[in-house]
């Protein structure tokens, strides 16, 4: 198996970063919409769903966790397709 041109890595790389900041972005502005705001959605009967107020910090915090994971995976793949090189080695050899 050959591999990935860097040039592919890194549009697929920043596609991917793309995709997942659009994707949280509504996410966190779901989870962050003022106390009592309707959902778009309803439900059969016609009633507009809510989310109590006393399980907002849990909503929020379950909005966050993702975007910090994905930052964190999204820095170990780039620490990976660019792995740092030693200054010193280099201006030795």
């Amino acid at each position: 198996m050959q591999p990935v041109n860097p040039v592919v890595q890194g549009v697929l790389f920043w596609s991917a970063v793309l995709a997942c900041a659009i994707a949280q972005f509504f996410i966190l502005r779901t989870a962050f919409r003022p106390a009592g705001a309707t959902d778009a959605s309803a439900e059969p009967g016609g009633r507009p769903m809510m989310v109590p107020t006393s399980q907002r910090p849990m909503e929020i915090l379950w909005a966050v966790l993702p975007v910090l994971l994905l930052v964190a995976a999204f820095y170990l793949a780039w620490t990976t397709m660019h792995p740092a090189t030693p200054a010193l080695a280099s201006a030795s050899g």
